[in-house]
């Protein structure tokens, strides 16, 4: 289930990528304030990823990029305030990297999504190909998952998250 969300989201960064021209970041990359001494002492790596917010769009499409809107990322033990667009770095830990909850707000309007950190170690591709195949590879990943440590398992999240209004939102004014 997972997959497949992370699967539309890129086919969506890849639309509205290809549909719109999205505002370049001018801003430097946002780094994290700590609220855990825990949270910063299991650091796996520090990941930049993009963070856009969206106007609603009309039947499963994107809806135009909304630019200034003030968000506050908050993690398991780590926050951090920006405006949009902007790159963000965000630390990811072995065993397991939780959740993050990004709210954003825009003329007082406010929209508030999930993003799930990917596990990179058992991460499928996509196969294509005789259903022969598809077994093949799911009885591989199968064996593999089941002699691998998870607390070495590594996690990222996707490249560019989009925080979506539910409404239609005016531009922030500036």
């Amino acid at each position: 289930m997972i997959k497949l969300k992370y699967l539309a989201l890129g086919c969506a960064g890849l639309s509205l990528a290809a549909c719109a021209e999205l505002t370049p970041v001018t801003t430097p990359p946002q780094a994290v304030s700590f609220t855990s001494s825990q949270a910063q002492q299991n650091i796996h790596s520090m990941e930049p990823i993009t963070i856009r917010t969206l106007q609603p769009g009309n039947g499963g499409t994107l809806g135009d990029e909304v630019i200034g809107a003030s968000c506050r990322l908050r993690g398991t033990g780590y926050t951090v305030d920006f405006v949009t667009p902007a790159d963000v770095t965000l630390p990811t830990y072995l065993g397991r990297t939780d959740p993050v909850n990004v709210t954003c707000r825009a003329n007082g309007a406010t929209a508030t999504e999930r993003f799930n950190a990917i596990n990179q170690r058992t991460q499928s591709s996509p196969v294509s190909g005789p259903i022969v195949a598809v077994l093949i590879v799911a009885a591989a990943e199968a064996a593999i998952r089941a002699s691998r440590d998870p607390s070495k398992d590594t996690f990222a999240y996707a490249p560019t998250l989009f925080v979506e209004f539910e409404n239609n939102v005016a531009a922030p004014a500036e």
